[in-house]
């Protein structure tokens, strides 16, 4: 069995309150650390921060944009914009424009 990398000391607190800040939205199962933090090759203050975010039930537009709001309110260590957030922002805007 080959063992996970040691999660980077610099993430521990940001994903603390991320996932703290994702249960005062939703109602979080799990939090999966991805990417290059996962793989032992995270640069910090260069690598983005990849993490997915699991729901027992599909979440409404107006949670998944309040998800979205509160994981953009919280400083990324890894690179300065927060991609991951904005990824999922992206993601509710296209899912929207679908079902138009």
């Amino acid at each position: 069995m080959i063992a996970a990398p040691p999660m980077p000391v610099e993430l521990h607190g940001y994903l603390d309150e991320l996932v703290d800040a994702i249960r005062s939205v939703a109602d979080l199962d799990a939090a999966y650390l991805l990417g290059s933090a996962a793989l032992g090759a995270y640069q910090h203050g260069s690598s983005d921060v990849d993490v997915v975010a699991v729901t027992a039930r599909p979440l409404p537009r107006v949670e998944r944009r309040a998800l979205a709001e509160a994981a953009e309110a919280i400083p990324c260590p890894g690179v300065s914009k927060p991609v991951a957030a904005e990824w999922l922002r992206d993601r509710v805007r296209s899912e929207i424009a679908e079902r138009r």
